[in-house]
């Protein structure tokens, strides 16, 4: 295998390992982590927010029920008193007719602080909702982006290795061996571009005698960093 064909099989392999990284952190890339919990805690939020009215709601039935016990209580109590001419039943009457108007008056109170409640709670809910749906429909068209991006992703990665397969089948396994030695061992760079006289990673000056060779498609190895030089044509 030439060096021009090896150094392809270097860009096709770390091309797809570029690419893999990028798959791996898609989803953070689209921030659809980051938007799926801000969903959840909308959605546990409005959930907090409906089980609250419920159980207001609920409250607020019991009040009603008594408050109607209390009301109907006063009229028995005022009927009594007004049936009555003995000045000490009619007294008590009147304390315990007060006593009843205090209880009514400190319930309708505590219903209007419940329903005041439920006002509130429903406009927070109305704004959660709009929320809500706002980022339903962001996520949506996130996730359908991040889809397209990730199949795009997938084709390519599968077209990588289709060209590593075909480019790999034109070399020997000495040549190839010594390769994938290099690439493990050199973080994914055994072949260096030669650029001004100098190795294209370490930077430092090639001897003229292996530029000489290198004109001669011979394969030469830097001398600094160990990788195998190519001269690009």
């Amino acid at each position: 295998m030439s060096l021009a064909l090896l150094y392809r099989l270097q860009q096709a392999i770390n091309r797809r390992q570029s690419l893999l990284k990028r798959l791996q952190n898609l989803r953070r890339e689209f921030q659809l982590n980051a938007m799926e919990q801000n969903l959840e805690n909308l959605r546990n939020t409005l959930k907090s927010l409906q089980d609250s009215q419920q159980k207001i709601q609920q409250t607020l039935r019991e009040q009603q029920l008594s408050l109607k016990s209390l009301q109907e209580k006063k009229k028995e109590r005022e009927r009594k008193m007004l049936s009555s001419s003995v000045v000490k039943e009619i007294q008590g009457l009147e304390t315990s007719l007060q006593e009843l108007q205090a209880g009514i008056e400190a319930l309708e109170e505590e219903m209007l602080g419940e329903m005041l409640k439920m006002e509130e709670n429903e406009k927070a809910m109305a704004r959660l909702r709009s929320e809500l749906n706002h980022l339903q429909n962001e996520w949506s068209q996130k996730l359908n982006q991040f889809t397209q991006e990730q199949n795009a992703i997938q084709t390519e990665i599968h077209r990588q290795e289709e060209e590593e397969k075909i480019l790999r089948s034109q070399g020997d396994v000495k040549q190839l061996l010594e390769f994938d030695r290099l690439m493990e061992a050199k973080g994914g760079i055994a072949i260096a571009v030669v650029s001004d006289k100098t190795c294209g990673v370490c930077r430092m000056l090639i001897p003229s005698a292996d530029l000489s060779h290198l004109k001669q498609d011979e394969q030469v190895t830097c001398q600094h960093c160990g990788r195998i030089l190519y001269q690009e044509s």
